[in-house]
């Protein structure tokens, strides 16, 4: 079995997620976190892309 490719998306908005279940229908592995402290959080690291919000209230999309 063909391992998915993973997208990480960080949004104060995960209800955007009709944007991502087009990415799931493409084929990838798509994970919603909701801020830049849960991004830093996440230990597998394996994500291929990372999609994210720029303004966000604990760390901006730069600082995260």
């Amino acid at each position: 079995m063909v391992e998915k490719e993973r997208i990480l998306v960080v949004t104060m908005n995960p209800a955007s997620g009709n944007i991502w279940d087009l990415l799931e229908v493409d084929g990838y592995q798509v994970e919603t976190v909701v801020s830049g402290v849960e991004r830093r959080e996440d230990s597998t690291g394996d994500a291929r892309f990372i999609i994210l919000d720029v303004l966000m209230p604990d760390l901006n999309g730069l600082e995260t």
